[in-house]
């Protein structure tokens, strides 16, 4: 018997709580040595339906982040990334900070997700007036990016548009936006 993926039961990596002395929660565990109902099991795909708002949630995202990275695959960017480029040009120019700001990401997270565009020559990182300041402005190859991925996205978009109907998707940002308002 395997579960999703061709993992046998016994790969998965889940959680044991009550597991003392583990390194880590999320070590792989052997099913054959725990009781099933006192653990957690993660796989790739959750086939089972959840009342859990949260769960449900963080399925459809992971859901429609994967069908914008296949949709933009051939520019070569994810959506993240799409969406960390978009910003900086935007900004014209941004300070770190200020891109932390608007992206509403830690600055932390931020520059772990700047340095990977960095390194593949789309952003370039220089330092402003001050020594604690930094800029980052788009290079000729991350305009060129934006330029490729743009009709990308915008088919994404359209296709959800004929799949689920415009009213909907106004009424699913309406409802995600209520719920970003109550981490506030």
């Amino acid at each position: 018997m395997t579960f999703d993926g061709g993992i046998l039961p016994h790969q998965c990596l889940c959680y044991a709580p009550l597991r003392r002395g583990a390194a880590s929660v999320h070590e792989p565990v052997d099913f054959r040595l725990i009781d099933i109902p006192k653990i957690g099991v993660y796989t790739r795909i959750m086939a089972t339906k959840t009342n859990c708002t949260c769960v449900a949630v963080r399925r459809a995202s992971q859901a429609i982040t994967h069908f914008y990275d296949s949709v933009l695959e051939p520019s070569g960017l994810k959506v993240t990334q799409l969406s960390l480029l978009r910003a900086v040009r935007r900004l014209e120019a941004p300070k770190i900070s200020a891109l932390a700001a608007t992206m509403e990401l830690d600055r932390t997270t931020l520059g772990r997700n700047l340095a990977v565009l960095e390194r593949e020559g789309l952003v370039s990182i220089t330092p402003g007036a001050d020594s604690r300041m930094r800029i980052v402005t788009l290079t000729e190859q991350g305009r060129d990016a934006l330029d490729l991925a743009a009709p990308l996205w915008d088919d994404a978009q359209a296709r959800l548009v004929t799949q689920l109907g415009s009213d909907r998707l106004q009424a699913l940002r309406e409802m995600l936006s209520d719920i970003e308002a109550l981490a506030s």
